[in-house]
């Protein structure tokens, strides 16, 4: 019965939390700071179009860094933005590249 337990966790452990692990069938994307802009924050550059993430800060903060090279899947989303620069999205999966 401990043995099922404990296997049960170590899946758990295991499937949850994906945000930091490799993202299969995502596009490669590169992490700006746009900061200095009124009212923007981080954004990602995809196949030279920008995009602003909504949900940036539900990752690990290692991804904040400019010019880091990542791997992102997203869903665009129709949200009103300050810093209007891109298009709005919604990041499922963020890993490194």
């Amino acid at each position: 019965m401990k043995s099922i337990f404990f296997l049960s966790f170590l899946f758990l452990l295991f499937v949850s939390c994906n945000k930091d692990r490799a993202c299969p069938g995502s596009e490669k994307g590169v992490m700006h700071n746009y900061a200095g802009l009124d009212g923007c924050g981080w954004v990602i550059e995809i196949n030279g179009s920008i995009y602003e993430p909504t949900n940036i800060n539900d990752f690990n903060a290692n991804f904040l860094v400019e010019g880091k090279q990542v791997n992102v899947i997203y869903e665009e989303k129709q949200a009103a933005s300050i810093c209007m620069v891109g298009q709005t999205i919604t990041i499922s999966c963020l890993s490194e590249n």
